[in-house]
């Protein structure tokens, strides 16, 4: 598709979201709205993507977006036609035909975008728009069309003065164009009250001139769904998110209620898993398969392994590897790994913290900037205590310590393997290999701790 270039439209201020953040930016299901336009733009198989952006949005939407696309700014808000006079104007002399869509529309699927691309090129239109039946929206112009069904026109939604006295057939603000109709027919916008141009005339001036215009309807009718304000926004989401946890679904997760379960469009689920009601799986998560997450648990950037066992517990970008069992009320923070096998129960707290295969922390527990080896018990009310007031500082524990209830341990120290400790010990130097330590401050015990 050599010839073709797809416009996204990203400039509009967006007033209504009542935001400091471009409203292309806002997130459906963990992603920037702008995002799946690329995405299913790309999908569809067009290589060169240009975004129309404002001269106040295009830094960070550039931040977001990154450098696979070209940029154009839109200098002056003269709307729709504005944008794709700009575009046109620094275009390819390679490109025939023009995709234009807009960035707030984020449910357009990709199976209609190859569906409008298709119709275009073999019905051999110079005109092809993708329309729908209208749900809720009346921020979407009306499609205009004769007794033999040929399209004479697009009312916009602001020109409506009775929508029950018009077609239900609404303009989802996607098209393609051949580059010679944009050319003849862009200059002959009119521009309008509020001093804009709109790309919507050009049906009419298409008409007028027989021009071959052609439609496609939206796959799905959701696809309708745009987004202007913030309850528009969270309807958009809903239906993203339902189609995320039906796909899961289909390719073998249980979801117990759908309902009261929360997925990013980013989130992998592996087969047999389940996830249990009031479950928020956030950002770029991938679970293994035979899991139970949940119920009440978070899970957001992070790797979870093969039959890991997740309960009412909240698990921050860290990687937790298989047959692990966490929770409930646990709370794994940034840059933790569990090793395979170990065990962390009820009411403990881990970060920076590597945490060894069949180790075990069953009781209320803070474990912080430690690196515990396997097969180490921790006993109940253990306390890495790792801030002297200005630094961060480490715990590091041998395989097969045996750590005691309400051991405070003083960083930097280090717990040699097979070590242990008494209850209620505050450990204020290191303790070798084999060595018993107990009372506060804790001293070592002469012998070794198996005599």
């Amino acid at each position: 598709m050599d010839q073709w270039a797809a416009v996204i439209m990203a400039a509009g201020r967006g007033s209504r979201m009542q935001s400091n953040v471009p409203k292309v930016l806002h997130t459906v299901c963990g992603k920037e709205m702008i995002l799946y336009s690329i995405e299913r733009l790309s999908d569809a198989g067009i290589t060169s993507l240009i975004v129309v952006v404002s001269e106040s949005n295009y830094e960070p939407i550039k931040n977001v977006v990154g450098d696979g696309v070209e940029y154009v700014i839109q200098s002056d808000a003269k709307g729709t036609g504005g944008a794709v006079q700009t575009v046109l104007s620094v275009m390819e002399s390679g490109v025939e035909h023009v995709l234009v869509h807009g960035a707030d529309m984020p449910l357009v699927s990709e199976q209609s975008l190859r569906s409008l691309i298709l119709s275009h090129t073999n019905d051999d239109h110079q005109i092809t728009l993708l329309t729908s039946e209208i749900i809720n929206s009346t921020d979407l112009g009306r499609i205009l069309r004769n007794d033999q069904g040929d399209i004479l026109s697009i009312r916009e939604a602001s020109e409506i003065v009775d929508a029950n006295d018009i077609s239900s057939e609404v303009n989802l603000g996607t098209y393609c164009f051949t580059r010679g109709i944009l050319e003849d027919s862009l200059g002959r916008l009119n521009v309008k009250e509020n001093g804009e141009l709109y790309l919507t005339e050009l049906i009419e001036i298409g008409c007028a001139q027989n021009v071959r215009i052609g439609s496609v309807y939206a796959s799905n009718t959701n696809e309708s769904l745009g987004v202007n304000n913030r309850v528009q926004l969270s309807q958009v989401e809903s239906v993203q998110r339902k189609i995320l946890l039906e796909r899961l679904m289909i390719r073998g997760v249980t979801i117990r209620d759908p309902e009261t379960v929360y997925v990013d469009a980013d989130v992998n689920v592996g087969k047999d898993s389940t996830i249990l009601p009031n479950t928020m799986i956030l950002g770029d998560t991938k679970i293994g398969t035979g899991c139970v997450v949940g119920p009440g648990s978070t899970i957001k950037d992070s790797v979870i392994g093969n039959d890991c066992r997740v309960n009412n517990s909240c698990i921050e970008r860290s990687v937790v590897n298989e047959n692990v069992e966490i929770g409930p009320y646990s709370h794994i923070r940034e840059g933790c790994t569990i090793g395979s096998n170990a065990h962390i129960g009820n009411f403990v707290e881990m970060k920076e913290t590597v945490f060894g295969e069949f180790s075990a922390a069953g009781h209320f527990s803070y474990l912080g900037d430690a690196d515990i080896s396997g097969s180490v018990n921790i006993g109940a009310g253990t306390v890495t205590c790792n801030f002297d007031g200005e630094n961060k500082l480490k715990t590091v524990i041998g395989k097969g310590a045996f750590i005691g209830c309400d051991t405070m341990l003083i960083a930097p120290v280090e717990i040699g393997a097979q070590a242990a400790t008494g209850a209620g010990s505050v450990v204020t130097r290191d303790i070798p290999t084999a060595r018993l330590a107990f009372g506060v401050p804790a001293r070592i015990v002469a012998e070794d701790k198996n005599n």
